[in-house]
């Protein structure tokens, strides 16, 4: 098998774009994917068989150094043969990656959400990817296990905020039906929850996960305004640490949110639905930083 015919079929079957968010991650693993299989293998190289001249564009690109334009994100898809959903999304993710507009940027996403919806072929997949998608499901999730519940669509918009439509809250009680979160009882006329975990397919995590933060973030942003003091806790800290302690603060978080979740477990009587964000990113990260610009010289003499 020629070199060329090698890298095509990695990218069409063992490293695909719908898999990632970002386009340096995706190229990463596409050039460590060939080097294992061909056992020695150059960024000069890679460059080449992406359709470029024999330079260090592709490291370049890869590091985050030179922006990935929509014109060479074309000729890449062209030297991979992407097909279909895949050229598509690959080509709507590089968009993303670069654009800075917010509403672009939301347009953008749901494309790449809907060409994964494309390839995914298990129906349960598909409908991780629906749940995961809107901030809702979830909540009337929980709303269906609390004291007084009606399967009412009317009902159901009636109790969230912010507000959704009756024919939302009718679409989330059918796909919570298939994902089996729910039961019909013929009994009452009511649905009841079940107990099915929480668990999804790896094909829908990245992407799928990705959404319902963004969704989740946006909701704790917009409560500043929307709901009174007393009804939330909303507090930001920024701090300076070492790598150890930055892993002590990160297993804390863990506990607080086992701690947590073994209040909810234990809650005999709950009549109300709460949403809690925990949040810890770095602004500066001055160490890993050095480590990586060393890490890219070595990359460049070794290409």
């Amino acid at each position: 098998m020629s070199r060329k015919a090698l890298i095509r079929r990695i990218a069409s079957s063992k490293v695909l774009p719908t898999s990632y968010l970002d386009y340096k991650p995706y190229l990463s693993s596409l050039f460590g994917a060939i080097k294992r299989d061909l056992g020695k293998y150059t960024y000069h190289q890679f460059a080449e068989d992406l359709g470029f001249a024999p330079t260090n564009i592709a490291h370049q690109f890869i590091r985050g150094h030179r922006k990935l334009s929509l014109k060479a994100a074309k000729t890449i898809v062209k030297s991979l043969e992407l097909k279909g959903a895949e050229r598509r999304y690959f080509e709507y993710m590089v968009d993303y990656c670069n654009v800075a507009n917010p509403q672009k940027r939301e347009e953008l996403f749901q494309k790449m959400l809907q060409e994964k919806a494309q390839i995914l072929s298990s129906e349960q997949d598909k409908a991780w990817l629906d749940y995961l998608s809107e901030w809702y499901h979830p909540v009337i999730r929980e709303l269906v296990g609390l004291a007084g519940f009606q399967s009412d669509p009317q009902w159901i918009s009636d109790q969230i905020q912010p507000r959704i439509r009756p024919e939302q809250a009718k679409k989330s009680l059918e796909l919570l039906e298939t994902l089996g979160f729910i039961r019909f009882d013929a009994e009452s006329h009511q649905f009841r929850q079940t107990q099915k975990e929480l668990s999804t397919g790896h094909e829908v995590r990245g992407i799928g996960f990705t959404r319902y933060h963004q969704k989740m973030i946006e909701m704790g942003r917009e409560s500043l305004a929307n709901i009174p003091a007393r009804w939330r806790d909303i507090s930001a800290t920024t701090f300076s640490v070492d790598e150890q302690t930055f892993r002590k603060i990160k297993s804390l978080v863990h506990e607080f949110n086992a701690r947590v979740l073994s209040e909810v477990r234990d809650c005999p009587n709950p009549d109300r639905i709460f949403q809690m964000n925990v949040q810890l990113f770095p602004f500066a990260h001055i160490d890993s930083l050095e480590r990586e610009r060393e890490q890219s010289k070595t990359d460049d003499n070794q290409s």
